[in-house]
């Protein structure tokens, strides 16, 4: 079975033209927003829809208010207007509890989470460059460091880098809606100092998180790439001892009848030794020597019997991990972090749901490669992805095999990628490292099974062939 390919690209016209432009800019936004999203720290979609985190905000809030316009001494340091202030405040929460709604009720995608995010950063933003707007010196400027910390915060949080400057857009907005609340010459002489450096923090520190999180990824990949190489060099060493042993094994047999025969012969010599005692003292030496061979033979007998024991319990050390369970598990990881790929699973063989492979290192390697040959076919080359993913799965092969064969509809491989064998850190896209692929075979490879790769003949996109031992 084959994905389904994309239309043939046909010549562009005068009326073609602009709309395949806007259908490729959209495609490109979509896949900036996806991969904005995935550099987001998981946690914190934990946070946001915890209605407890947006209590805490409001009672910061209301503080703040309070002090600023209702306490005696401060409210003439500050001058707020509190209840514009509060007005201003309260689709904030509002908007933080149909968030947690939404994620209760499972209907909370990772595209609407990170609309949501940006859409609740800008009202939060917008109602602290208010309290500057609504407020007189000198507590005017006091007050405007709240929305520069806010901003850095917020950068920092939700990765606003130049490639992504989301976050700082919407600082940029909230900065002109407190304009529009208040405009004379105090106020702009404030958010002309204070925005730009609110626009600056969250564009540096977000920035800085980004590059923190591709540094975390890469060397998540080189420490499995590591272990999985160790898998195979442990696999390999124990399959040369086993085959060292097997050898060894295979001559025991005849070197035990050899020995039970010296034994016997030796155990006649001492009992005739002993039925007719004899006065020379060479007999005597005669049946002292023969006891000790009689000794050194059982032992050597006995080290025999351990190393054929040992030839046979030599093997790999393989866990067999449920298939189902493994897919689903990395169906849900993919779909988090593509929401725009459709990925599909095609089972060829009915009880699939139920069959087992053994692997080496277990569910979690097995996970590892079903993760990165998918992620692998999402991403592409990095400048061109896949729109669509099938994952074929096929366990009544003459070999024995389970198949499993993810195909995409992206750029497939490179003639490079298809000539040279596997290799790490070679890799075609700007922020990776080139271990996903390698990785993935190293640990096939110490499971025993194999990894090939192919380009579609019928179709566009690339083609990974797994097969796994059963």
């Amino acid at each position: 079975m084959t994905s389904t390919p994309l239309p043939e690209p046909t010549s562009p016209s005068a009326e073609s033209a602009p709309g395949a432009t806007a259908s490729s800019g959209r495609a490109v936004a979509r896949r900036t927003f996806a991969g904005w999203l995935d550099t987001i720290d998981p946690d914190i979609r934990q946070v946001i829809v915890d209605p407890r985190s947006w209590f805490g905000v409001t009672v910061l809030a209301l503080i703040v208010i309070i002090v600023g316009g209702v306490v005696p001494g401060a409210r003439g340091f500050f001058q707020l207007r509190a209840l514009p202030a509060l007005l201003i405040f309260l689709p904030t929460p509002s908007l933080g509890l149909t968030i947690g709604l939404l994620e209760r009720r499972g209907r909370l995608t990772l595209s609407a989470f990170g609309l949501w995010c940006l859409i609740g950063s800008f009202l939060f933003q917008t109602f602290m460059w208010s309290l500057v707007a609504l407020s007189q010196l000198p507590g005017a400027a006091l007050l405007a460091s709240l929305p520069i910390l806010l901003a850095a915060y917020h950068g920092h949080v939700f990765r606003s880098a130049p490639e992504t400057p989301y976050i700082a857009v919407g600082t940029t907005l909230s900065i002109l809606m407190g304009l529009f609340l208040n405009h004379d010459a105090a106020h702009i002489a404030i958010y002309t100092v204070a925005g730009p450096v609110a626009i600056g923090s969250a564009l540096i520190l977000g920035r800085h998180a980004v590059r923190n999180h591709w540094s975390r990824l890469q060397g998540i990949a080189l420490r499995e790439a590591i272990d999985a190489q160790i898998l195979i060099e442990r696999a390999r060493h124990v399959e040369l001892v086993s085959d060292a042993l097997g050898r060894m094994h295979g001559t025991s047999h005849d070197a035990g009848n050899a020995l039970s025969a010296a034994l016997f012969n030796l155990e006649q010599l001492v009992v005739e030794t002993r039925r007719r005692p004899l006065t020379d003292e060479r007999c005597d030496r005669i049946g002292a020597m023969a006891n000790d061979l009689l000794s050194s033979l059982g032992r050597l007998r006995l080290l025999l019997e351990d190393a054929r024991v040992t030839a046979r319990d030599s093997r790999p050390v393989l866990e067999r991990v449920d298939v189902g369970s493994c897919v689903r598990e990395v169906f849900q990881q993919v779909l988090l972090r593509y929401p725009g790929v459709r990925l599909r699973l095609n089972l060829l063989t009915p009880t699939m749901e139920h069959i087992t492979v053994p692997i080496c290192g277990g569910a979690s390697s097995l996970q590892r490669i079903l993760t990165n040959l998918a992620i692998n076919a999402c991403e592409g080359n990095g400048s061109a992805g896949a729109r669509n993913v099938d994952v074929t799965m096929l366990a009544d092969t003459q070999d024995g095999l389970l198949m499993v064969t993810i195909a995409d509809d992206g750029p497939g491989f490179s003639d490079a990628m298809l000539a040279a064998p596997f290799r790490g850190f070679h890799t075609t896209k700007a922020g990776g490292t080139g271990l996903g692929l390698y990785t993935a075979e190293r640990l096939v490879r110490a499971s025993g099974g194999t990894l090939t790769i192919a380009n579609a003949e019928d179709a566009p996109g690339g083609r990974v062939h797994l097969g796994l031992r059963r």
